[in-house]
């Protein structure tokens, strides 16, 4: 009888002990899923905020874990981030993304102003349609105005193998001109040409003015250098001359080519 006794103590105590568990199991799932479900929040009408934790001291926010921003029509992605509510400013850390309808921006660190939608990005790297820019530190300072700093800009898809402009300073209109001070001209990844201050278009109108040059270099002392010149001529019309230079060992080619090409005809 006494070692029944024992043997039906032990299941209820044993019961007992599931029953607490399932409950503090059941507790925390509850706890975890509202905590998630609160880390969603608004600032003002425009700006809505997620991530997986969410804390605040002071007048800061503070955001740990799959953060994202949405404001009007641009997303911000990040690890970690802070929102000032007093001087308006986000500032996110880790795998920085910006998305907006114009590009994408890649980051190590970013600083969003609520207030007039300036930007501040660490180690950035721009993507398009239409052109590429890689820079120390690039700010947008005004709608569709950006300047970055020690940066390396180029329209081409297939860089660094084909060509791009390196410059301490560049500034890009969207849609308009860029702009680069002390310039350094890339071919292959080689530099070729500096120039105090360069600018190149990225409109979509057909506009008459110089095209991107083209370069051959030999083993010895041939160079060619052919600078194509696009003249809008009408609406529907349209010219391009292209007058180029070339070394002595690019001639000695040249006329050896046509001679023997003129001893098959012969």
């Amino acid at each position: 009888m006494l070692a029944q006794l024992k043997s039906l103590s032990f299941k209820i105590l044993l019961n007992i002990l599931r029953a607490s568990a399932l409950f503090i199991f059941c507790n925390l799932f509850i706890q975890n899923v509202f905590a998630r479900e609160s880390m969603k929040f608004q600032i003002g009408d425009e700006v809505t905020v997620y991530s997986d934790k969410a804390y605040r001291m002071e007048n800061v926010n503070k955001l740990v874990g799959n953060v994202v921003i949405t404001h009007g029509e641009e997303t911000l992605y990040g690890e970690s981030a802070s929102i000032n509510l007093d001087q308006g400013i986000i500032d996110v850390e880790g795998n920085i993304r910006f998305v907006s309808e114009l590009m994408t921006v890649y980051g190590s660190k970013l600083s969003y102003s609520l207030k007039d939608s300036k930007i501040i990005i660490d180690n950035a790297r721009v993507i398009s349609e239409s052109y590429s820019l890689v820079g120390k530190r690039i700010s947008r300072v005004a709608e569709n105005v950006f300047i970055a700093e020690e940066a390396e800009y180029t329209t081409c898809k297939d860089c660094p193998e084909s060509w791009s402009v390196y410059g301490k300073m560049v500034k890009i209109n969207v849609e308009d001109y860029v702009h680069v001070k002390s310039a350094m001209i890339k071919i292959n990844g080689v530099n070729i040409i500096y120039l105090p201050h360069l600018i190149l278009p990225i409109k979509n109108e057909r506009e008459t003015g110089l095209l991107f040059p083209s370069f051959s270099l030999f083993n010895r002392e041939g160079v060619s250098y052919q600078q194509p010149f696009f003249w809008a001529i009408t609406k529907s019309a349209d010219m391009t001359v292209t007058p180029s230079t070339w070394g002595q060992e690019v001639m000695d080619q040249t006329l050896n080519t046509d001679n023997s090409l003129v001893k098959k005809s012969g």
